[in-house]
Parts: C-alpha cells; sequence; structure tokens
C-alpha cells in the first residue's frame, strides 16, 4: 500500500508527482480503446490534511478550466456552454444538442436524487452516520467501468471534523486529478460548513495512480513550477453558504454569468458579479475567472490589481511571469 500524506492540493506537484516519477513502475494503461505506456503506483491512499487551501497550478488555464467545472459540477447542470470556453474537447462531446451525456453533475444530482443534500441530511440526523455516499457510476449498464471517479462517503471522525472519501478506478494524475480534486475539496467545505463542524481530511483511494510517459516532462516541469511558486496570499476564500437548500441555484447562477460574458464580451460583467447575492466565495473565483478570460499578454489590470490577495490572484500573477509546458495547458 503506497500512504502519502499532503497537506494542501498544491502539494500534488509538490509531493505526489516526485513520488509517482521516483518510486512509480513502468506499465500500461488501458483507455479509449489505446493501451499507452505509463509510471504508475498501486494500491494508492493519498490524504489532504487541508484540503480548503488550493495551492499552485499547473498553468493558468488549468486553474480556469478546474474553476469553471467546479462551478459546472456543483450546479447539477448538463448543458456544456460553459465548458465549450474552457476547453475544446467538449464542443464535440455532447448529444448533439448541447447536453453532455455523462457528466459528473448529473451523477451526483439527476440519477440518484440529491445525493448533496441527501449526505447532509444523512450526517445531520445522525454524525455516526455512514450512508453518507454519493454514487458516482452512470446507471447505464454498458457505461458501467468507464467511470474514473466511483463514489464520494463523507464521515465525522472522532475529533468532530468532517472527513470526505472519494474512490478512483483509477487516476491520470496530469491530466485529470488536479482539476477533479478541487470539484470534491469545495463541496468538502460547504458540507462541513452546513453541518457546523470542521473540515477535517480529505482522503483519495485508487489502485493505480499513473502519470503517462508522454506527459513525464510536463510533470517534471510542474515540479519546478511548484519550487519557484510563492505563496505570498494574504485572503483566505471563506468557501462558506448559508444553506444546502438552493445552494444548486447558486452555481447555477454563477454559470449563466460565465456564459453570460462570454456571449457579450463588450460588455463589463464585473460590477455585475460584485453586486449579485452570491456568496463571497463564488464571487471571488468569478472576479479571477473573469480577469483570466479578459488578460492581455504583461498586463496586470485595475481588476486583478485590486482583487483580494488569494492564492488564486497569487497564481494568475505567477503564471504571467512564467513559460509553462504546453502539456500543462488545457485547450
Amino acid at each position: 500500500m503506497n500512504i502519502i500524506r499532503l497537506n494542501n492540493l498544491g502539494d500534488i506537484s509538490n509531493k505526489l508527482i516526485p513520488k509517482i516519477i521516483s518510486d512509480g513502475k513502468e506499465s500500461i494503461v488501458h483507455g479509449n480503446g489505446n493501451e499507452m505506456n505509463c509510471h504508475e503506483l498501486n494500491s494508492v491512499m493519498v490524504s489532504f490534511d487541508s484540503p480548503n487551501l488550493f495551492g499552485n497550478f499547473y498553468s493558468m488555464s488549468q486553474m480556469a478550466f478546474s474553476l469553471a467545472e467546479m462551478i459546472y459540477v456543483l450546479s447539477g447542470r448538463t448543458d456544456n456552454e460553459i465548458m465549450q470556453y474552457y476547453f475544446e474537447q467538449f464542443r464535440i462531446e455532447d448529444d448533439g444538442y448541447g447536453f453532455f451525456t455523462t457528466p459528473v453533475s448529473k451523477r451526483v444530482y439527476e440519477l440518484y436524487g440529491d445525493q448533496v443534500y441527501n449526505s447532509f441530511r444523512e450526517l445531520k440526523k445522525s454524525k455516526g452516520a455512514t450512508s453518507a455516499v454519493i454514487n458516482l457510476f452512470m446507471n447505464t449498464p454498458g457505461w458501467i467501468g468507464h467511470d474514473c471517479s466511483l463514489a464520494i462517503q463523507f464521515t465525522v471522525n472522532n475529533e468532530n471534523e468532517l472527513e470526505t472519501h472519494i474512490s478512483y478506478r483509477a487516476v491520470d494524475v496530469i491530466n485529470y486529478l488536479r482539476s477533479d480534486i478541487l470539484i470534491y475539496s469545495v463541496l468538502h467545505s460547504l458540507m462541513a460548513n452546513w453541518l457546523s463542524i470542521k473540515p477535517g481530511s480529505m482522503i483519495v483511494y485508487t489502485p493505480k495512480m499513473y502519470i503517462l510517459e508522454n506527459n513525464l516532462e510536463a510533470a517534471k516541469n510542474a515540479i519546478k513550477q511548484s519550487q519557484a511558486f510563492k505563496d505570498n496570499s494574504t485572503y483566505e476564500i471563506p468557501l462558506r453558504s448559508d444553506s444546502v437548500i438552493g445552494n444548486r441555484k447558486l452555481f447555477s447562477y454563477a454559470v449563466d454569468l460565465i456564459n453570460q460574458w462570454h456571449r457579450n464580451s463588450e460588455l463589463d460583467y464585473y460590477d455585475e458579479i460584485e453586486n449579485s447575492h452570491l456568496p463571497e466565495f463564488l464571487k471571488h473565483i468569478l472576479k479571477v475567472l473573469y480577469i483570466i478570460d479578459n488578460i492581455k499578454d504583461g498586463e496586470i489590470s485595475d481588476k486583478l490589481r485590486t482583487l483580494e490577495n488569494s492564492v488564486l490572484r497569487q497564481n494568475i500573477l505567477f503564471f504571467q511571469k512564467y513559460k509553462v509546458d504546453d502539456n500543462l495547458e488545457v485547450n
């Protein structure tokens, strides 16, 4: 068993990637009808002690994609317009009518009911509950075994802290883990907030955690980036909302705002974000996305200059100056 303890999400670059490169064995992973060479660890448990701390990302585009995907998944929506703006591949991965057929959002909120609320209800009834589970399987027989993320379980430990346990069938560290884990870290913090307890550890389990051979150089560059990145943030993003009821609508409204500013690029939506009814953490994340979407090479805009000095702002400033490996970009 490979047990790896990390502090924040940025330690994926600082500690997890070096571990896979140094200790991983050459192997093969099968995906999308192809066999690909990789370096992998088997029987892996990765614990994040402070999953509410985002740390450094792989690139500015990867940060934007991760933030947008997190908002999209937690909105429960299946229309794919927002994701097309952040990842070109999503223009072709729909049902022909602009909707995804297998998104995580659909699995979380529709196929088995509102599993976020159901998990909250179970733990609200009893902190000893072991039934606060989100099933992430598609319920289509031909699709079983294709989903990378299998299930999420929320538990309250003996220190009265929320723990979130995430099971994967396999984990691609460069292409998927960094964006996936942001979704669950935000949900983890929100669930703890709704239950009025402290957020504890978030733990990932998988039989197979790997870096594709054609991403090994990019992985090494991610390590160098993490060593160069200095977090001088002074603002901790407050991952809180008032209630689990209606929370999905807040994220859906955020999706609408993002779609609007992409459709109407000549209009300034910054004040609309600031004056919205959204919780502070969502306002801040939307401001970050808006700045990234409107950024010009080398420019530190007035909006960026006055943005709260969070780790997300620090990432923008860093990637404006740092040359990123193309394989760490999302395009």
